[in-house]
């Protein structure tokens, strides 16, 4: 039986080489990620929607609501995006700048 202690980098691999999703990858499967973070991750290709620059295994990432949750957005994985943190700040506050929705009024 295999040790899941420790997980050979795979060749010639180098965290300086640019594969970002491998070594993003490794992150998730030794549980320094989470499973949230890892699906945004593979679904974005490691790219943040914000810059559009890969993210890289130093970087610090952070779950975004595309449509805020105090503006009526859900928690779903189409209504999530992972950014880079200073990419986060800056959509956080041009958010705060955008109107809430109006409530529709019962008669």
């Amino acid at each position: 039986m295999r040790s899941r202690k420790y997980v050979k980098v795979a060749g010639s691999k180098s965290p300086f080489d640019g594969d970002f999703v491998y070594w993003n990858m490794r992150q998730l499967n030794s549980g320094s990620l989470s499973i949230r973070v890892g699906t945004l991750l593979r679904k974005q290709k490691a790219i943040c929607p914000m810059c559009k620059k890969k993210f890289t295994s130093m970087d610090k990432m952070e779950v975004d609501h595309i449509i805020p949750k105090n503006k009526g957005g859900k928690d779903l994985y189409s209504n999530l995006q992972l950014l880079h943190r200073s990419c986060h700040v800056e959509k956080t506050a041009a958010d705060l700048l955008l109107p809430f929705p109006l409530k529709e009024e019962k008669v």
